[in-house]
């Protein structure tokens, strides 16, 4: 068996980007109009490049279709294109009106120009989630270089609205600005940033310029001709936003990157470490873009794979087109439009593991799965009806950890379709809310495949509404990890079943799972106690966003502990193993960085450490065994 295996390689994980019957988008990106009151110079529309219809506006038939057989599946909603929304404001106040009933959160691309006082009040009574302002510039002069019109203007526009969000009592419309980042602009990000934070706004996006040969701003880019005066105005901008408290995005996230912008120009996929890179789009499989003409396609960089005019969106959804799209776009067969795309970046292959956990190391997770979330500093991905994800076989029975949305789910698990765990949970409760944990561990020594796909599925999915009122995503479960149990046997035939699967946030906290052996429970008397340490690394963050970081050690045993220890039944165990589950807490933050936790047996009134009899590769020494890792951020 292969040390390495990429799953872009394995056939299972091909097919699954294939068969998409059961994936329909969850974002729509949508084009009320392409007519636009501005003429930026980085504008195709400037030089007369044109897509589809240059001044059209989407049809009352295009957005009945839209409401009647798109939004079913639908959480969030953004208003992009090559115009400004708010020239088609009836419409966008229908849609919201529709979007408000259903859930389903809204953001709007806007120049700003058109943000009247009357225009605000009505965004915020029809709870427009989001505002993306693209603004460009931090002085009159530069923004009238680029986008010739009224800096002062949008300035004052985006004050009152944030006056009257106030007055109002409303929280909404955040509101993000963007900023393209290019020669003419990029030494005015630092300021850029401080413009935002007294504007309120909560993110600023660095966005890579998309060229059109014709425009004036060829070869002005950041991206890939001018990277060097890029990342040292972008490196002053972080520090100035993490000051003031704006986050700083980069669009795609990995524009100042070595071996990712120069072969794009000619159309080739870049290579890193030997490693031909991967499209790190999920566009084809969560994501549908609709045009003013009605014309439907995965993103709005490529040409329409039917229109709703005169075909319903299933069949274009499913359609050949976008199913021969799934096939290549992971491959060297990749379209050369995505190639060149900048809306989205490159990573290396996901080279498969057999562990997950959210937050991590997820990317072995299918398609079929929402966002990365979190919910009191613990990461989790939320489920639909039905999810995916696939691992490298093990020798190790397996951990899953699970929390259903509705009390008394089913939860059903197949292993390479193989029906290995059906269970209506036990309903447990959180705060304010009703959740069921199952306890899912199966074994799969007897698995032979390099992979195995796992798919989860529940018979009860809501919308949890009643809790945000914005929320429209259809829930099933959450998902915590997939993690291996071993079992270390110490000195004395004393046994340490070992499962650790928490990455946290909190610096004054650690949760995870450690499994104990029943004996060591039942009949003896000289139990020997648990032991853990923490052990800071040098974990490698890249150098235009941290540094190295220095080494330390921290060690916590069982008697320091001040938080709670409990031990509660492990389900599905034929041998009456318990779960211990840890809860370790201390007085001081901890510095951030990434911590190394390990485990292992002693006994108090000696100080004497048990000895490991089978270490392998899990033991750094022959007292403790390593269990896991915890970032703190």
């Amino acid at each position: 068996m292969k040390q390495e295996i990429h799953l872009e390689e394995n056939w299972k994980y091909i097919e699954h980007l294939k068969k998409a019957e059961a994936i329909y988008p969850r974002f729509l990106n949508l084009e009320l109009t392409s007519r636009c009151n501005l003429r930026c110079i980085m504008c195709p529309k400037t030089v007369g490049f044109h897509t589809h219809k240059p001044d059209n506006e989407i049809s009352d038939i295009v957005l009945e279709k839209i409401v009647g057989q798109v939004l079913q599946g639908i959480y969030h909603i953004n208003l992009m294109g090559f115009g400004e929304p708010l020239l088609a404001r009836q419409k966008l106040f229908a849609l919201l009106k529709e979007c408000k009933r259903l859930f389903i959160t809204l953001n709007m691309i806007t120049n700003g120009h058109l943000l009247t006082a009357e225009v605000c009040r009505k965004l915020i009574d029809l709870k427009i989630y989001n505002l993306n302002v693209s603004l460009d510039a931090a002085t009159a002069e530069t923004y009238k270089k680029i986008r010739n019109s009224d800096y002062a203007k949008v300035i004052k526009n985006l004050r009152s609205l944030k006056k009257i969000k106030e007055e109002m009592g409303s929280n909404l419309p955040t509101v993000d600005l963007s900023f393209v980042g290019m020669v003419d602009n990029i030494a005015e990000l630092p300021e850029f940033i401080k413009t935002a934070h007294d504007l309120g706004a909560r993110k600023v996006v660095l966005q890579a310029l998309s060229e059109v040969p014709e425009t004036l701003v060829h070869e002005k880019d950041i991206f890939i001709h001018n990277r060097e005066l890029g990342f040292e105005n972008y490196s002053k901008a972080l520090k100035i936003a993490s000051d003031l408290g704006v986050v700083l995005e980069l669009f795609p996230l990995d524009q100042f990157e070595t071996a990712r912008g120069e072969n794009l120009v000619e159309h080739k996929i870049p290579e890193q470490e030997g490693h031909k890179l991967i499209k790190d789009c999920i566009e084809p499989w969560n994501a549908v873009f609709i045009s003013s003409e009605g014309g439907v396609s995965p993103c709005c960089g490529l040409p329409a794979m039917g229109n709703l005019n005169s075909a319903d969106f299933n069949d274009i959804w499913f359609g050949r087109d976008m199913t021969e799209l799934r096939e290549k776009i992971k491959t060297e067969e990749i379209p050369p439009a995505c190639i060149y795309c900048r809306g989205t970046g490159w990573r290396r292959p996901i080279i498969a593991g057999e562990e997950i956990i959210a937050g991590l190391n997820d990317n072995q997770l299918g398609m079929d799965w929402y966002p990365l979330d979190s919910e009191n500093g613990i990461p989790l991905r939320w489920s639909g009806k039905k999810a995916t994800y696939f691992i490298k076989a093990s020798k190790y029975p397996a951990y899953i950890e699970v929390e259903t949305l509705t009390p008394g789910a089913t939860l059903k698990v197949n292993m390479d379709d193989k029906e290995v765990f059906v269970s209506k949970m036990a309903v447990g409760t959180a705060r304010d809310r009703f959740y069921i944990k199952p306890t899912l561990m199966f074994d799969i020594n007897n698995v032979t495949s390099e992979i195995i796909k796992v798919v989860l599925e529940t018979d009860t999915v809501k919308k949890p509404a009643e809790k945000s009122g914005l929320d429209g995503r259809l829930l099933g479960f959450k998902f915590f990890s997939h993690v291996n149990i071993r079992t270390l046997t110490f000195e004395n035939n004393w046994e340490l079943v070992i499962s650790f699967n928490r990455t946290f946030n909190k610096l004054n906290r650690l949760e995870g799972q450690i499994f104990v052996d029943s004996a060591l429970r039942q009949g003896k008397s000289d139990i020997p106690s648990l032991f853990v340490h923490m052990v800071k690394t040098q974990r490698f963050i890249p150098k235009f966003i941290g540094r190295f970081l220095p080494d330390g050690v921290l060690r916590i045993t069982k008697r320091m502990i001040s938080g709670s220890y409990k031990i509660k039944p492990l389900q599905n165990i034929e041998n009456g193993s318990r779960l211990e589950q840890l809860q370790l807490s201390w007085q001081k933050a901890l510095p951030k960085g990434q911590y190394n936790i390990y485990a292992g047996l002693w006994r108090p009134e000696s100080g004497k450490r048990l000895r490991v009899n089978n270490p392998g590769n899990s033991a750094i020494s022959r007292e403790r065994v390593f269990i896991g890792t915890v970032v703190l951020e």
